[in-house]
């Protein structure tokens, strides 16, 4: 299966599914702990240091907070993205 992004966090490694499935696993032995519906397969994945997650997709950028909560902010033709020295900064680049 396709995988479009992995990112380490201090507890979790999250990693990304083109069928847009978003799976969080424990480090030491790959266990899945949580399985997460982005809506689509991400292009890449990006941890913040306070352990949020950003996934950039097609047409738009997913946010996913620490409790699995999943957040679409809309970002047409976005190509980048990265955070901050938090979550509450997030930068993006588009091709327009």
């Amino acid at each position: 299966e396709f995988v479009g992004g992995v990112a380490a966090m201090s507890t979790l490694l999250a990693c990304g599914l083109g069928d847009g499935t978003l799976l969080l696993l424990r480090p030491n032995d790959g266990e899945e702990l949580r399985r997460l519906e982005l809506g689509h397969g991400p292009l890449a994945l990006f941890a913040s240091p306070d352990d949020h997650l950003l996934a950039l997709c097609k047409d738009n950028l997913v946010l996913v907070n620490p409790a699995g909560a999943v957040r679409a902010l809309s970002a047409k033709g976005v190509r980048a993205a990265a955070f901050g020295p938090t979550s509450a900064a997030i930068g993006y680049g588009t091709d327009k």
